[in-house]
């Protein structure tokens, strides 16, 4: 390549003496034997430099590109401005990309690499129209990476997606995953927040498998999913009776409540010593009828309730025997083992200030 001048050809910057030739002057050019005045050199000297100079600034002009130009060398961009972006490109109104990045077959390398310096981002993508995408990267080589963002600042993401309908989208391929999220040593490998209203951090849909698959490729003995709050259930539905769930967490296997249940009246009386979406106890007499009111009501009266007996006294044995169940609470009784489907009577549930008995319950159905 040719050593760039240092020197301009600067002629005529005065202007004086400067005559531009006519237009029927320009298309015949010189005659034969012509002597043309020296103001029409001044003209053309002084183009040249004019040009001349304007070529050698061009590194430093602002640019309208009118057609596409190809590169066969690397691009560089870096801009001193702290508040510019680098590059800014916008698609074609119809199905056109901003950016479209591709790494050649075989190759290790990334379709597009953006690195921020600042609070800025290493690539910003922005669309306008509803069915429109800020950025789209496909990956058709086996062992590349569509989009790879890297952050090295404290508060800093390596991608951040915002979107109506999702920031980031990502569509796997058969086999395929449409992300691949790792974190480093003491980082979380994605991380999602929702809107301080009713947004939600991040929603995940199954087709054929699971819509979220969690794994651990470390240790066996450390939980694969930590929730840091409770797991809701409800826009979950349920499954007709027979359908085998083998080893799954479902709306119909959980817990829906569970308590101990205490007495040894009349100094005591029924108490609740730990329990979970029930709010009141009760025993009448005669007859010993327990109640256990739900804080939360089940959805129909079938459902389950377990039930384990103890007690605190050398009385003779009773069973756990339900009496009614509602959609608000649940009735049972302790009959004894010698008077088969006999209640007890309440002094016979709680015989004295010293002794008394324990229920431990359950409850599983739908709510």
């Amino acid at each position: 390549m040719a050593t760039k001048p240092t020197k301009l050809p600067a002629w005529n910057t005065g202007g004086a003496n400067n005559t531009e030739p006519s237009g029927a002057e320009k298309i015949a050019g010189w005659t034969v034997g012509q002597q043309p005045p020296s103001s029409y050199f001044n003209w053309l000297q002084k183009l040249y430099y004019e040009w001349a100079a304007y070529l050698d600034d061009l590194e430093a002009q602002a640019m309208n590109w009118t057609a596409e130009h190809i590169f066969d060398e690397k691009i560089t961009v870096s801009t001193t401005n702290a508040t510019s972006n680098a590059v800014t490109a916008t698609g074609g109104s119809t199905a056109g990309h901003g950016v479209s990045g591709t790494a050649q077959v075989g190759s290790t390398g990334t379709g597009v690499v953006g690195l921020a310096l600042g609070s800025g981002h290493g690539v910003s993508g922005a669309a306008v129209n509803a069915a429109a995408n800020g950025g789209n990267f496909v990956n058709n080589a086996n062992s590349a990476t569509a989009l790879k963002g890297t952050s090295t600042g404290t508060s800093s993401y390596g991608v951040w997606g915002e979107g109506k309908s999702a920031g980031v989208k990502g569509l796997g391929t058969s086999g395929g995953n449409g992300g691949t999220f790792t974190g480093d040593s003491g980082a979380a490998g994605i991380e999602a927040t929702g809107g301080a209203t009713n947004g939600i951090g991040g929603i995940f849909t199954g087709r054929t498998a699971a819509g979220v698959y969690a794994t651990r490729d470390d240790s066996t003995t450390l939980p694969v999913i930590t929730a840091d709050g409770s797991i809701d259930f409800n826009g979950a539905t349920y499954t007709s009776a027979g359908t085998g769930f083998t080893n799954k967490l479902t709306v119909e296997n959980l817990i829906k409540a569970w308590g101990v249940f205490y007495s040894d009246a009349p100094s005591v009386g029924p108490t609740l010593l730990e329990s979970f979406n029930c709010s009141a106890t009760s025993i009448t007499n005669p007859g010993g009828i327990c109640r256990i009111d739900f804080q939360d009501d089940m959805a129909d009266t079938n459902y389950a309730v377990i039930a384990t007996v103890m007690y605190h006294s050398t009385i003779r044995d009773h069973y756990f025997r339900m009496h009614s169940r509602t959609t608000g609470y649940f009735e049972f009784t302790l009959n004894a083992l010698d008077t088969p489907f006999t209640a007890a009577t309440y002094a016979e549930l709680v015989p004295g200030t010293d002794n008394g008995v324990t229920v431990s319950f359950m409850v599983i159905g739908e709510q």
